[in-house]
């Protein structure tokens, strides 16, 4: 799926086109189906301000224990 791709390893400018391409009620849906699996931690809690996801959801999906491999292959 190129939506998550692009949330997951594009550019500022990849986000862009991305935004323009599907628009932000699109990408959030897919944020939260997915509950940002496969986004690493900082990219995770900026999209949650851009996409105003809510705090305590993505609080919470940051905390499953089972995000330590994405946020381990990150360091």
């Amino acid at each position: 799926m190129i939506i998550k791709k692009v949330l997951s390893h594009g550019s500022v400018q990849d986000l862009k086109w991305l935004r323009k391409a599907v628009g932000d009620k699109e990408i959030k849906a897919i944020l939260m189906k997915t509950k940002g699996r496969g986004i690493d931690r900082r990219r995770m809690r900026f999209y949650q301000v851009i996409f105003r996801l809510p705090a305590r959801e993505v609080d919470l999906w940051l905390k499953d224990p089972a995000r330590a491999i994405w946020d381990d292959r990150c360091k």
